[in-house]
Formats: structure tokens, C-alpha cells, sequence
């Protein structure tokens, strides 16, 4: 997996690309942790350049939002593909993230 995070503002901007290794989401959740303890609360994921997420992925994003809004932050997912916007509402996951 690759990802990008930007927190030189009040948000936290993670931007996920080629998701192919499950290995750095916990890394990637640990991080976000990392952040939220720094009083960055609100955290945009952009999917623009993933067409496919698995389980594990799905798991570390729904657990990423939990977290975020144990501290009264903000969770969004933005710039989704059709396809994966089509996977997503089938199985049921836009009823839990904010997309």
C-alpha cells in the first residue's frame, strides 16, 4: 500500500494509492493515532487513485473512524470511482463511513 499524509493543517489529508500490500494499514492506523494525540482531529481520506479495497483495508478505515470520533473529530472519504463507489454501497459500507 501506498499513502501520503499531509497534516500541515488543522486536518489530517490521506491520500491512498495502490493497495496491494496489507502490511503498512496498521502502520498507517498507528500513525493516524499518532495524530489524533496531537490534537488533529478531522481526517479527509481521498480515493482517487484506488480501484479496489479488501476487507482488511475496510477494517482499518472503519477503525480509523471510530478513533476520530472518540475525540469529536471528522471522518470523510471523497473522491471515490464508480467502481468503487458500486462496491462499496453493495456491501453496505457507505451506512458506516461517510463517504
Amino acid at each position: 500500500m501506498v499513502y501520503k499524509i499531509d497534516d500541515s493543517r488543522e486536518i489530517i489529508f490521506i491520500e491512498l494509492s495502490s493497495i496491494e500490500e496489507t502490511t503498512d494499514f496498521f502502520n498507517l492506523k498507528n500513525t493516524i493515532i499518532e495524530k489524533l494525540d496531537e490534537s488533529k482531529y478531522d481526517v479527509v481520506v481521498d480515493l482517487k487513485n484506488v480501484n479496489y479495497v479488501d476487507s482488511m483495508c475496510l477494517g482499518v478505515l472503519i477503525s480509523i473512524q471510530k478513533k476520530v470520533l472518540e475525540y469529536g473529530g471528522s471522518f470523510v472519504i471523497k473522491t471515490l470511482s464508480a467502481d468503487l463507489k458500486k462496491l462499496l454501497q453493495a456491501n453496505k459500507v457507505k451506512n458506516i463511513l461517510e463517504i
